[in-house]
């Protein structure tokens, strides 16, 4: 991995993909939040995996748009976000996500609702903080046993997308 790069080393009034980089969010109090958004994103831009702290990454269009991005995946080095407690990526075209996403075990909240995933990696039942999982709208056909090893789970959104689980 690259040196880790500061949040102060990155201006979201020069970067266009960047909508909003900031440590002072009253929504998520305390916590260093990035938020891309935009109709052309594609793909996680990588110097995000160098920002060391980084607690709230946010990937999804406005809930006010009917824009779907065209994002397909996450990359492997989503594993250098330690810090990250919240995720969200939903109305992407993720088709699948990393079995690194297991490594992730500050991770409280996951939201991959309204994607293209047909399935989750096992490694997902290693999130141990995890307490809301948004999974809505997905194609899914099963879902890993692994999920029940989840004891935190407090809100799991399932709706329309399963015939049977656990």
């Amino acid at each position: 991995m690259k040196s880790a790069r500061s949040f102060a080393s990155l201006n979201p009034g020069t970067d266009p993909e960047w909508k909003y980089l900031t440590e002072h969010d009253p929504k998520f109090e305390g916590q260093r939040k990035l938020k891309i958004e935009g109709k052309e994103l594609v793909s996680v831009p990588l110097r995000v995996f160098g920002l060391e702290g980084l607690q709230v990454l946010e990937m999804s269009p406005e809930r006010e748009s009917c824009l779907r991005y065209r994002m397909a995946l996450i990359p492997r080095e989503i594993s250098h976000l330690r810090s990250l407690t919240l995720l969200y990526m939903d109305s992407n075209n993720l088709k699948e996500i990393p079995a690194e996403i297991g490594t992730l075990s500050n991770l409280e909240r996951l939201t991959l609702s309204n994607n293209s995933l047909t399935s989750l990696p096992p490694e997902i039942g290693s999130l141990e903080k995890l307490h809301s999982l948004h999974l809505a709208n997905n194609n899914f056909t099963e879902l890993p046993a692994q999920l029940c090893q989840l004891r935190h789970l407090a809100f799991l959104d399932l709706h329309l997308i399963l015939r049977t689980w656990c």
